[in-house]
């Protein structure tokens, strides 16, 4: 660990901003409340009612383990299975803010804290322990049409350092990507590991535009108070021969390269 270094110059952000749409419009971020659909569970947990209450949870019955009714368990730790989607309750639900459907929504609830590594920059740490399927923290920064990505992605690799995340739920053709360069969250400063502790899932609240998920980082195993956080980048791994970037995760199962 390394003391006593700055921080990069960011805007720190708590939740997505709309950035250049590739026409010179801003990415409409939230959805017109019109096109909202919500329940109407006002003194009910989401959680506890068979088949789903609303389209939310009734989007994701068939993800949830057998007797489950939402994606999430009590105490709002993730059930789904790797790559589920998640549908929480929004702003046109009249459930409660402490309904077991809103968790990402609810902001970042672990302590978390940045900090220098000696050889993989900088990187994050949890100062409690969090438990298997615990929401850690959410990718943040502005979010940009996919053709103006791949310009600044250019520029990212020149300087050997990309926080660039493709929006694909959709389809590999995907239309956005979230731009953590410098507007952005803690999850910008989140290390690749080829054997991680943190796993994104893709998460719809108020804007369900299959295009514009939300990425939100859940742990997939116990980890203890001071472990660094961490999750695969998966970049592709065809022909390495021209590979220029070494993973140092550590990791028994190192694949050795990143990208």
């Amino acid at each position: 660990e390394v003391k006593g270094e700055p921080l990069p110059e960011i805007v720190y952000l708590r939740a997505c901003v709309g950035g250049d749409d590739g026409t010179g419009e801003r990415v409409q971020v939230e959805a017109q409340p019109a096109f909202l659909l919500g329940c109407v569970c006002e003194d009910a947990d989401c959680g506890e009612i068979p088949n789903g209450c609303c389209q939310c949870t009734a989007e994701q019955l068939t993800d949830v383990p057998a007797g489950e009714h939402c994606a999430y368990a009590p105490g709002g730790l993730l059930q789904l299975e790797p790559g589920s989607y998640i549908y929480e309750c929004n702003s046109a639900c009249a459930c409660a803010p402490t309904c077991r459907n809103r968790v990402v929504q609810r902001d970042v609830s672990v302590r978390l804290e940045v900090f220098k590594t000696r050889h993989k920059g900088w990187a994050v740490r949890a100062l409690e322990p969090v438990r298997p399927g615990g929401f850690v923290c959410e990718y943040v920064g502005e979010i940009i049409a996919s053709e103006v990505a791949e310009r600044r992605g250019v520029l990212y690799d020149a300087q050997g350092f990309s926080t660039l995340f493709d929006l694909d739920a959709a389809g590999a053709d995907n239309e956005f990507t979230i731009d953590a360069n410098s507007m952005c969250g803690v999850a910008r400063f989140l290390n690749h590991s080829c054997e991680p502790n943190l796993r994104p899932h893709s998460v719809w609240v108020d804007n369900l535009s299959a295009s514009l998920p939300r990425i939100a980082f859940f742990a997939v195993r116990e980890i203890e108070a001071y472990e660094e956080l961490t999750f695969d980048y998966k970049y592709d791994q065809g022909d390495t021969s021209g590979r220029k970037i070494e993973c140092r995760c550590g990791a028994p199962t190192c694949r050795k390269w990143l990208r």
